[in-house]
């Protein structure tokens, strides 16, 4: 991204725009395919200070607001301003109209001051009661079509995952920090949180990235830094 806030100003980098990404996009239309992307908020959190912790989390306060300079669009929390910067730059390259999923989507719960098990819980259940509300975002009202969360269990193997990440590009899709746990469950299969209620929400799923990856025939992993 050459920008991602404000949101509204968002556009592909080139040259990756147009040898890539708008091909990709074009594909995606001409096939009613969706494009998936990677939003982790809490990577945008942890190098920008200036962020307030209550809006990376979903808290409703009378404080937790950004607005877009150029659209004056207000919004109240992290999840969406990024993706409105995903489809605003969609609408730059000609195809505002594709359906969203965020693929990966979570919180650590160890190994630094801000992954702690507290703010994962709200992270998690914030996403959810918004995803279920039906409110969309600014940009989109309907919103993402789905959402998956990272992840299902702990990694016992963390060290698979680095190895996983570093094939792909550290820039794209590196999970901040290293021997985190993301799973909302531990190895053990017992529950880190209280119950999500997942019951009657067909937008918002858990599962890996293998198992999301066989979904879909293309997935496209768009992360990127938000300064605010």
């Amino acid at each position: 991204m050459t920008t991602s806030f404000p949101p509204s100003a968002a556009e592909f980098q080139e040259p990756i725009a147009s040898l890539i990404i708008r091909p990709l996009l074009q594909f995606l239309s001409e096939t009613n395919s969706s494009f998936l992307i990677n939003l982790y908020p809490y990577r945008v959190y942890r190098i920008n200070a200036q962020i307030p912790i209550g809006f990376v989390l979903f808290q409703e306060h009378p404080f937790n607001f950004r607005d877009d300079v150029i659209t004056g669009v207000r919004y109240w929390n992290l999840f969406d301003m990024m993706v409105d910067a995903v489809i605003a730059a969609m609408a730059v390259s000609g195809q505002e109209n594709i359906p969203v999923i965020v693929a990966e989507t979570g919180w650590p719960s160890d190994a630094e001051s801000h992954a702690t098990g507290n703010y994962a819980e709200m992270y998690l259940k914030g996403l959810i009661t918004h995803l279920r509300s039906g409110l969309g975002t600014p940009l989109r009202k309907e919103g993402v079509a789905e959402g998956y969360i990272y992840q299902m269990f702990d990694e016992s193997d963390l060290s698979s995952d680095n190895n996983r990440n570093s094939t792909i590009g550290a820039a794209m899709s590196e999970r901040a920090g290293t021997g985190q746990r993301w799973g909302i469950m531990y190895n053990n299969m017992s529950m880190k949180y209280s119950k999500f209620g997942f019951s009657g929400s067909s937008r918002v799923l858990t599962g890996d990235s293998q198992r999301l990856m066989m979904m879909e025939i293309v997935l496209v992993v768009v992360s990127f830094l938000l300064f605010l």
